[in-house]
C-alpha cells in the first residue's frame, strides 16, 4: 500500500508515531471516529447517518468523566476528547447531536450496563 502511494514503509512508520505523540490515535475497530465526540462531527459533515451515530455512541466503551486519569481533553475540552460519556455530552454542548439524540445515546447506555436480575432460587 505505502509502495502505491509513492512512499516509503518507514515514512508511514515516522508519521503514525508522530500522530501518536501528538495524540492521534488509531480509531477503534467498528466505530467511525476514534471519540465519541468525533464521531459526532462525522455525523454533522454528512460522514455517517443518524443511525449509525446512535449505534456507534451506544455501543462506545465508556470510562467515567471523573476518572482520575483522565485529562482537560478526555472531558471533552480538548482534541482528544476519549472514552469518556462527557464526549458525547460535549458532542450536544457544541449543538453536534440534539437533545434527542443524547436522551437515546443515554437511554440505551444505562440500559446495557443495568444488571441482568438473577431469577435463580
Amino acid at each position: 500500500m505505502p509502495q502505491a502511494l509513492g512512499i516509503r514503509q518507514g515514512a508511514v512508520s515516522k508519521l503514525l508515531s508522530r500522530a501518536d505523540a501528538r495524540g492521534i490515535g488509531q480509531i477503534p475497530q467498528h466505530f467511525s471516529g476514534e471519540s465519541p465526540f468525533e464521531i459526532a462531527q462525522r455525523f454533522v459533515v454528512g460522514d455517517i447517518t443518524r443511525k449509525t451515530l446512535i449505534r456507534e455512541l451506544s455501543a462506545w466503551p465508556y470510562e467515567s468523566c471523573n476518572n482520575p486519569k483522565s485529562t482537560a481533553s478526555d472531558r471533552g475540552s480538548g482534541p482528544k476528547r476519549h472514552s469518556s460519556l462527557c464526549g458525547v455530552t460535549a458532542a450536544l454542548e457544541a449543538n453536534l447531536i440534539d437533545e434527542q439524540d443524547y436522551e437515546q445515546i443515554v437511554h440505551a447506555i444505562r440500559a446495557r450496563e443495568e444488571p441482568i436480575a438473577d431469577f435463580h432460587t
